[in-house]
């Protein structure tokens, strides 16, 4: 992916175009000063057309396969992991 790059005192005189620039281009934002990157602005991912924002981690309608894949617990492990689950939960 190719990175767009503006120094520090353009993006802060043309703050208002820039996000809109970064979401509809798709390329990341590199803020500079004195020639070196100090931020970068990146498009939102987002998980349906009408703008809701993803979360974060592992699609939950996968979960089950992916699990089905992983290495078996044995019943001490599973019981350990029942219990960390709980302590989480609660």
């Amino acid at each position: 992916m190719t990175a767009l790059s503006v120094n520090v005192s353009k993006f802060s005189r043309n703050l208002c175009d820039f996000p809109h620039q970064v979401q509809h281009s798709g390329q990341v934002l590199d803020i500079t000063r004195f020639g070196r990157v100090v931020a970068r602005v990146s498009p939102a991912p987002f998980a349906s057309s009408a703008g809701a924002p993803a979360a974060d981690g592992y699609p939950i309608a996968q979960l089950d396969a992916h699990l089905a894949r992983g290495p078996r617990l044995d019943p001490a492990d599973r019981e350990a992991m029942v219990k960390d689950l709980r302590a989480q939960r609660n």
